[in-house]
């Protein structure tokens, strides 16, 4: 099909006499309610715009406004019903566009308790107000290796990651822990010195926090099963206490204030030692993540919000 029947077709469309432009001016004046609103607005000549409407008028052979005395216009029958055909026909055309737009994939990589705690329950309400397909990726929050060789496009990672340089990224917050123990119908609070009476479990992954309650009591604490992940930790831990065995870990805040029938400690880390804090990074130049910027907002501040949970009240173990 050449130039030529394309514009035929195209002139079939709509009568002779009427053009974009002047629908554009047509629908810009009813909404607005004046030339002199729509020619301020829009920084253009009010002479202009009204030879658009008469010429307009012209093409189809209606008046589409009356004046009163004070410059007002307001839409006769005929205008009306074309402003409610032009109306629909915009609205429909956007509709079109969002519906046909490529979905994009973003693959959001953080560690497998980051992901199962503080991402995936965020996820759901945010892909419904985005048009987005997420997936999530499993890596380490050590380890931005992934990110630089494209793997995911957004992640969660530990802010004191040399590989970030070069990346976007916001501050989260902090990655805080605390000492869960089971209440098993105890009345009072147990204290930082009962906690050398309990086997623990250990997350092999992330010796370290561990490592600092052994610091701070001053004493090797006696190690009853070794998990890889916080994930399989937590599990490990409710099954025991539902056997009522005395059983203990160190955990992620985020993750131990979900546990049923806990008691939590928060644990200070060593004065040479810092607390992990989290950054949201990303590569900027990524298609799908300059495409939804909104949704990287939405996720920084729900990801806050999570690492700002309610901390508990009992005594912090330090020594």
């Amino acid at each position: 099909m050449d130039d030529q029947h394309l514009k035929s077709l195209a002139d079939g469309l709509l009568p002779e006499g009427v053009s974009r432009s002047r629908m554009a001016v047509f629908l810009a004046v009813h909404e607005a309610g004046s030339v002199q609103e729509v020619a301020r607005r829009c920084n253009a000549d009010e002479a202009l715009l009204r030879r658009q409407l008469r010429e307009l008028e012209s093409a189809l052979g209606v008046a589409l406004f009356v004046t009163n005395g004070r410059a007002r216009r307001t839409a006769t029958e005929a205008g009306r019903r074309l402003a409610g055909v032009l109306t629909d026909l915009r609205d429909g055309v956007k509709r079109v566009q969002v519906r046909h737009d490529p979905v994009t994939s973003l693959v959001i990589g953080a560690g497998d308790s980051v992901l199962q705690w503080l991402v995936a329950p965020l996820l759901p309400s945010l892909q419904q107000r985005h048009a987005a397909r997420l997936r999530l990726g499993t890596l380490s929050i050590a380890d931005a290796e992934p990110l630089a060789a494209g793997r995911c496009d957004i992640a969660l990672l530990r802010e004191d990651d040399p590989a970030i340089d070069g990346f976007e990224q916001r501050a989260l917050g902090t990655w805080t822990f605390a000492v869960a123990v089971p209440r098993h119908g105890r009345r009072r609070s147990i204290t930082p010195d009962q906690l050398a009476g309990f086997s623990f479990v250990r997350t092999t992954t992330d010796p370290a926090p561990h490592g600092w309650l052994e610091q701070r009591l001053k004493t090797p604490l006696t190690v009853a099963l070794a998990c890889e992940t916080y994930s399989q930790t937590s599990r490990a831990l409710v099954g025991a206490w539902r056997q009522e065995l005395p059983l203990a870990a160190v955990l992620p805040l985020a993750i131990a204030s979900e546990l049923p029938e806990a008691e939590l400690l928060p644990l200070a880390p060593p004065t040479a030692v810092q607390t992990p804090r989290l950054i949201l990074a990303w590569r900027s130049s990524h298609l799908g993540v300059k495409q939804h910027e909104g949704f990287q907002r939405e996720l920084v501040a729900a990801l806050k919000a999570a690492l700002l949970k309610p901390k508990p009240t009992r005594p912090t173990v330090r020594r």
